[in-house]
């Protein structure tokens, strides 16, 4: 409580000499004390610039010292090089020194968010460049011809006003990019869902853990329990949590995250509330109400079927919900699943990410599902670099990501080293009074903003790897599997392109590509009664589903050819074969989606 409120005295002290001063122009303006957030600040401060770091919390670390999101999501490459590097690696060390030198197992994933607090703080005051404003009760963009002019900042019934030459949303729902009036999609509605949203999490605290007591049973019980754990995280437990019965029915349990903390208590990541709009506060507070109540019968639960947890007692949640998703906002490029899945080396890349594309669950109906896990992708500056806003990065969960993809790229881990690049852009542009999307398509630019990164720690390596699918035929059809949610691969990446397409899942599929592709005629499943799907039953739904096409040849399938909405290459298939495979049924969701939109 001391170290709190000596930070918010801090803070305030910085806030009346500011406003005392007068002193309100700065070259960098970050809004939001999230970690991506605090990686942008340091990294504009390092390359010179006046730099604001502004929020409306009293402290600062967010997702991680708010939120309790206190297990880290990392990023290996296949031979174990972290991707990650740069400062969100510094911070990696700073939780715990022996994490620049340990092994895999060894290595401390989880932290005290006390600690963390700490390490965060400390990094933002060794960097001079910075200014640190904390407790505002309102901040909101002023915009002119496409720029941000200034920000008006409300402290204590009074507008001041901030003005900066750049800026970067930091927040976790890019709102002053929203408010700015960039474009932006909710959830799922680049795939015409917008109602699939990741659930959102309220983490809890659990006081007096006997961690060894827990690794002693998970090692003597691996296979009952399910579950695994190194010095300080534990995973698993899934299919005995999936039998705890919720009090409330919008709030399902999966298996449980547990990261250890300093003094003995761990941190739940386990719960999951669905159907509220993370953007509405009402919303979120009610979440918050609900879960006070949840977590306490979670952890009964916890207490009398998880060994070590037997004399626990429960602590409570955290400040903050951890909202996984909410706004995606529309960049220069919006990076996609099959981008990752393909190991996509951008000219433009400022970061590289490997984490698996985890989709958690959206609805009360399913657990969620892992569409793949790519080795290693890289992310292009052009997805931080909104529509319409010519002076604005955004470095968040909500950038220009598609919403399938955002699976993966979601995690701090890379959002801090997107950040980290954002704080370089910054400099570039200021330096060069040039703006961000010149900065984008210029080659040249690229490459030096790329060397500064390499030469402050980034992990910038051309890296050129294989996919399992990169000289398949269908290639394309794959892609828009993997973009649209129709492959559900799984850690190991199974797409099983060559297996027959059950009948079954094909009527999943072609509900998912009608809602996609907006096609609103209803479909006819008399064609899918059988194990498999037949080439001709393909036929005669596809051409049911395009009323248009004229019904010119007793052969439909040549009037599919010849009216465009299969190649070639498919014809030859529908032609040939008896039986559709899984690569055949996704080339013509492909091809279909193709023909429609050309249209």
């Amino acid at each position: 409580m001391k170290k709190c409120c000596l930070i918010i005295i801090m803070a305030f002290s910085i806030v009346l000499s500011i406003f005392a001063r007068n002193y309100n122009e700065f070259d960098v303006i970050v809004i939001g004390t999230d970690p991506e957030g605090i990686s942008a600040a340091i990294s504009s401060a390092r390359n010179g610039m006046n730099t604001l770091l502004i929020d409306t919390r009293q402290k600062v670390g967010g997702l991680f010292t708010m939120g309790g999101l206190n297990s880290l999501d990392m990023n290996y490459s296949s031979d174990g090089t972290l991707l990650t590097q740069g400062i969100f690696e510094e911070f990696f060390i700073n939780i715990h020194p022996e994490n620049a030198t340990a092994g895999f197992w060894d290595k401390r994933d989880s932290f005290d968010i006390a600690h963390a607090e700490q390490i965060l703080l400390s990094m933002i005051n060794n960097e001079p460049n910075i200014t640190l404003i904390l407790g505002i009760d309102n901040i909101a963009p002023v915009c002119e011809n496409n720029k941000i002019i200034n920000l008006d900042a409300l402290d204590n019934g009074v507008v001041h006003k901030f003005y900066g030459k750049t800026f970067i949303d930091a927040t976790q729902d890019a709102d002053i990019a929203a408010l700015a009036r960039a474009p932006y999609n909710i959830g799922g509605m680049d795939i015409n869902n917008p109602s699939q949203i990741q659930a959102i999490t309220q983490v809890f605290k659990i006081n007096n853990v006997d961690w060894e007591a827990l690794r002693a049973n998970i090692y003597s019980n691996i296979n009952y329990y399910n579950a695994d754990m190194n010095a300080y995280s534990a995973w698993g437990f899934l299919d005995i949590m999936r039998k705890y019965e919720p009090i409330h029915n919008n709030i399902k349990v999966r298996g449980l995250n547990i990261g250890l903390q300093d003094d003995g208590s761990v941190l739940i990541n386990a719960m999951q509330i669905i159907g509220l709009d993370p953007l509405n506060d009402y919303e979120l507070k009610l979440a918050q109400e609900i879960s006070l109540i949840e977590c306490e019968n979670i952890t009964n639960y916890i207490k009398e079927h998880i060994p070590g947890f037997q004399s626990a007692t429960y602590g409570g949640i955290t400040e903050e919900l951890y909202v996984r998703e909410s706004r995606h906002i529309i960049g220069e490029y919006i990076l996609s699943a099959s981008d990752m899945m393909s190991h996509t080396n951008f000219y433009d890349k400022i970061a590289w990410g490997g984490y698996p594309i985890d989709i958690q669950t959206t609805n009360i109906d399913n657990w969620g599902y892992v569409i793949g896990d790519p080795q290693a992708y890289s992310i292009p500056f052009r997805c931080i670099i909104p529509l319409r806003i010519d002076n604005l990065l955004v470095a968040s969960r909500s950038a220009s990501y598609h919403s399938i993809g955002f699976g993966s790229v979601r995690v701090v881990p890379i959002g801090m080293v997107v950040a980290q690049a954002a704080g370089v852009a910054c400099s570039y542009a200021v330096n060069n009074n040039i703006s961000f999307r010149e900065m984008a398509y210029n080659i040249n630019i690229m490459e030096q903003i790329q060397q500064a990164l390499i030469n402050q720690g980034a992990f910038l390596e051309n890296l050129d790897i294989e996919y399992s699918y990169e000289n398949h035929s269908f290639k394309e059809g794959i892609n828009y599997a993997y973009d649209n949610g129709l492959i559900i691969g799984s850690y190991n990446n199974e797409l099983k392109l060559d297996d027959l397409a059950l009948a079954s899942k094909a009527i999943q599929m072609f509900d998912t590509v009608r809602r996609i592709e907006e096609i609103e005629v209803v479909q006819n499943n008399m064609y899918l009664q059988n194990e498999h799907i037949s080439f001709i039953q393909l036929t005669f739904i596809l051409f049911e589903m395009l009323l248009e096409l004229p019904d010119t040849n007793p052969d439909k399938r040549i009037i599919l050819f010849e009216q465009g909405v299969i190649s070639e290459a498919l014809f030859d298939r529908f032609n040939n074969g008896i039986l559709v495979t899984n690569a055949d049924l996704y080339q013509t969701f492909y091809e279909l989606s193709k023909y429609l939109n050309s249209k």
